[in-house]
């Protein structure tokens, strides 16, 4: 069971790499679309 814990927590952190990449392609291209500023982005991520 423990071997089993590892390997997922090990999947756990390769997917978490995954989301966050895939999570800046898209902010890329919505930014893009919006022709938002270095500035504007800023103001959107900080919510």
């Amino acid at each position: 069971m423990r071997k089993q814990i590892i390997t997922l927590d090990k999947n756990l952190d390769e997917l978490q790499v995954v989301i966050e990449a895939k999570e800046r392609e898209m902010n890329a291209v919505v930014y893009g679309l919006h022709g938002l500023t270095r500035e504007n982005i800023a103001q959107v991520e900080r919510g």
